[in-house]
């Protein structure tokens, strides 16, 4: 759980210098063999995961050339996705009760049991979208971007534009960026495991935990 270690550190401002390089060199032993593998090709090493996204800021200083993207989806489809396919199993950055002193180092937390599923997925969403927002203002304007994945298979120019403004010239081809994105994929609709019409109902709460959290930053 060092991922949410992080997080709440951040939140709470308390940047222990041992515990977070702890966390911080075990991130990196995590990855080192794919990121020499990538040297070693001359290729470009590229992450998508909840366990990298925290680490943001630590990469950026890293790897000074690196760019980041915040790529987001409408919070209805991607809460149906994450609950209908079973794709939260309690990984990922999540709202925890926890103990702010951090105890000899430690992270002390437990499930807040009064919350639904919808309500800790929505807090996942907001609080992924406020860091990326944060992370961002540290960062000169061409090392990051926002898109829209709904903009993206769209086909629209203004997203492919945005997109490619942060790639290094030449890496990706026009073509090749429009037939990635001409047809949906890893849909994986088979994984489906719940009835539509729970997943239908639990949906429509999202929104409303999420216009909560903007206003008030907690369910």
């Amino acid at each position: 759980m060092d991922r949410n270690h992080l997080l709440y550190r951040i939140i709470e401002g308390n940047f222990d210098e041992t515990t977070v390089k702890s966390i911080l060199i075990n991130y990196l032993e995590s990855r080192s063999a794919e990121y020499l593998y990538t040297i070693r090709q001359n290729k470009t090493f590229v992450t998508v995961n909840h366990y990298d996204s925290i680490m943001a800021p630590f990469c950026a200083e890293l790897f000074p050339e690196s760019r980041f993207i915040y790529l987001a989806r409408d919070e209805e489809a991607t809460f149906k996705s994450f609950y209908g396919k079973n794709q939260w199993r309690n990984r990922q950055l999540q709202h925890w009760l926890y103990d702010p002193s951090f105890p000899k180092g430690h992270f002390v937390y437990c499930q807040d049991e009064t919350l639904s599923m919808e309500a800790h997925i929505s807090w996942y969403f907001y609080i992924t979208k406020v860091f990326a927002k944060c992370f961002f203002k540290t960062l000169p304007e061409y090392r990051h971007i926002s898109l829209r994945s709904e903009k993206l298979f769209a086909m629209d120019e203004s997203e492919f534009s945005k997109l490619r403004s942060v790639l290094p010239e030449g890496t990706i081809s026009e073509e090749a960026i429009r037939n990635t994105y001409t047809n949906p994929r890893n849909t994986k609709t088979a994984f489906i495991h719940l009835a539509n019409k729970d997943i239908e109902e639990r949906s429509t709460y999202v929104k409303e935990h999420m216009k909560t959290l903007e206003h008030t930053g907690t369910l």
